[in-house]
């Protein structure tokens, strides 16, 4: 079990999901949950790009806690047998109110994320910008 595997250990709702199946998909409608990845090996993907891969202790799908009923923004596929513990909003503010440094743990990931996304798509706009100055 993963490190933070000790924080939900009350009564979890984990998730199992084998190898190569996906816990959700870019575009379905969220469940308002976010997850934590407890035992295995699991890819973020965006289209048909890796992002990210998964190791125990990960969260997932913290938007679709943040807003739930958006749609997801990316894909969790299982790349081993994979445990996920499933947090819903109550959960959170549990966790949150107990302890004050996991909400940071999250804004962190959410920041993280966000500048990766900012990365790529600065290279991408420079990747355009080159083309069409070549043209």
């Amino acid at each position: 079990m993963s490190v933070l595997f000790h924080v939900f250990r009350h009564d979890p709702e984990v998730v199992q999901v084998p190898a190569g199946d996906f816990l959700f998909r870019e575009g379905e409608l969220s469940n308002g949950k976010m997850y934590v990845l407890a035992v295995g090996k699991a890819n973020i993907i965006l289209g048909d790009q890796v992002l990210e891969t998964a190791i125990p202790s990960t969260l997932v799908g913290e938007m679709g806690l943040i807003e739930p009923g958006s749609f997801r923004s990316a894909s969790v596929q299982a790349v081993t047998d994979c445990d996920f513990v499933a947090i819903n909003e109550s959960r959170f503010q549990h966790l949150v109110t107990d302890m004050p440094h996991f909400a940071m743990e999250v804004m962190r990931i959410l920041v993280y994320r966000l500048r990766q996304s900012d990365k790529r798509l600065e290279a991408l706009a420079s990747g355009v910008k080159e083309a069409d100055e070549e043209e």
